[in-house]
């Protein structure tokens, strides 16, 4: 089996293939190698250069009555994130498909997984079983995520060196 995982938590994405070690005599493996991160600026922010911190008000001249602005953050932050989900399955769709992997690990925030998975499904349409697994392991290093993974059975264990 040929697998691609890909690990995203709110704003950042990585992107991992399982590869047999070069030389098996000789070396542990298999082996995650990371292929590609991205991060996405808008979700990065987190509001801070995003949004004013003043409060909008109409004040009609007239009559001194006055209310206040919605700038929507919430649909905003929403509509970020989808995009960043649809981004991040796009790229582990090519990079699922350049590798020919049957297995697509998906590893994330609750929030994401459902939707990343999805998209994956939809993208991958039946190329390769996807998987979802719901824990933020982003800044995991990659023996460090292979190692949690493989103990949850979502991948094959590393063999040690003879």
């Amino acid at each position: 089996m040929k697998y691609c995982v890909v690990v995203t938590n709110r704003s950042k994405a990585r992107f991992f293939s399982l590869e047999p070690s070069e030389i098996p005599e000789l070396e542990s493996g298999p082996n995650l190698v990371e292929h590609a991160q991205v991060e996405d600026p808008e979700l990065h922010e987190k509001g801070h250069n995003l949004w004013s911190e003043r409060s909008g008000k109409n004040r009609s001249s007239t009559s001194g009555a006055s209310h206040g602005y919605d700038d929507h953050r919430a649909q905003h932050e929403a509509e970020f994130e989808r995009r960043f989900v649809q981004s991040v399955a796009e790229r582990g769709a090519r990079l699922a498909k350049r590798i020919g992997a049957t297995e697509v690990l998906v590893v994330g925030n609750q929030r994401q997984v459902p939707a990343l998975s999805g998209t994956l499904v939809n993208l991958l349409s039946g190329c390769a079983r996807v998987e979802a697994y719901s824990k933020d392991l982003a800044k995991l290093a990659p023996h460090a995520l292979h190692d949690h993974l493989s103990k949850e059975g979502l991948l094959p264990k590393r063999r040690g060196t003879v």
